[in-house]
């Protein structure tokens, strides 16, 4: 069987979840910072994308599916600093299976990832407007909003209190997404071409 998970999509999956983690603040690169919390974390949500996956109804669906499942998975490797194939073989042969299930279903993977992490990324002001005006979209539903500036200038939206809803709870400190955010449009599914 070929292998479909290779060192140069390794780089480029890095270097997203690095911007990506840059902007919410998550670690980077620092493997003594990884506790037993991150591990359990890092499981527990490839484990609920596998199960929506296992769940999935359409190809959108497992498209959405894999690609957090990935994201998850790179994520767990930039927070070790894992840049290799090589330094953690358990998330490659997983990202390689990703790859393989992708592939049998004909889902362009690296497509759907680049749609996903621009949406990811959306999630985040992008200037002071953008701010104001997304604490006053959750001010009108009863939400304290709070800005914490990235290094890129970029502006994240986090929840300033804990809040009950009428339809659920936001506890304090909760990343919220920019009323600009823009959801992955995977409809169609990029599909792979032969």
């Amino acid at each position: 069987m070929e292998k479909l998970y290779t060192q140069e999509i390794l780089n480029k999956f890095y270097q997203d979840i690095v911007e990506f983690r840059t902007i919410f603040k998550q670690p980077i690169e620092a493997p003594k910072d990884y506790k037993r919390d991150d591990e359990h974390l890092h499981v527990s949500l490839a484990i609920e994308e596998f199960t929506e996956l296992s769940m999935s109804r359409s190809l959108v669906d497992e498209a959405d599916a894999l690609c957090d499942m990935a994201y998850v998975s790179v994520g767990k490797l930039v927070h070790l600093g894992h840049r290799k194939l090589t330094d953690n073989l358990s998330v490659t042969y997983f990202m390689e299976l990703i790859f393989q299930v992708a592939a049998a279903r004909n889902i362009d993977l690296l497509a759907c990832w680049d749609e996903v992490h621009a949406s990811n990324i959306s999630k985040a002001c992008i200037n002071h407007k953008q701010f104001k005006e997304t604490a006053e979209h959750y001010h009108a539903q009863g939400v304290k909003v709070e800005p914490d500036s990235s290094p890129q200038g970029t502006i994240i939206v986090k929840c300033a209190a804990d809040v009950q809803l009428a339809d659920k709870f936001i506890k304090k400190g909760k990343v919220l997404k920019s009323i600009y955010y823009k959801p992955a449009v995977l409809d169609p599914v990029p599909l792979l071409k032969y």
